[in-house]
């Protein structure tokens, strides 16, 4: 699509902007792999977000970034277990440190 009319400012340093889709946006994954830039997810269980990835990845054929939106409420106790809040969980520095390594 070509801007007919106006001027887009400042100007993108890439020869494109990047398109990112989110969750499905109403399609399918291999529509996204073939359409978008790139992907961005919101957050979900450990195992899941990496069968989501591996799929993501094999069906792109090439690097195309996956990212996802992580609300965290940090607790003073450091041991305090995840409780669910909206976009992610609440909880101890301990578990936050468990859960990066296990995203990994």
């Amino acid at each position: 699509m070509e801007l007919e009319q106006g001027d887009i400012i400042p100007k993108p340093t890439l020869s494109d902007i990047p398109i990112l889709g989110t969750g499905y946006s109403g399609q399918t994954i291999e529509w996204l792999a073939e359409h978008t830039d790139g992907w961005l997810f919101y957050s979900q269980g450990v195992n899941d977000q990496r069968k989501l990835v591996n799929k993501w990845r094999e069906i792109t054929g090439e690097f195309k970034p996956f990212t996802q939106a992580l609300a965290i409420d940090l607790s003073r106790n450091p041991n305090e277990a995840p409780k669910p809040i909206q976009g992610g969980f609440r909880s101890g520095y301990r578990f936050i440190i468990d859960y990066f390594r296990a995203c990994k």
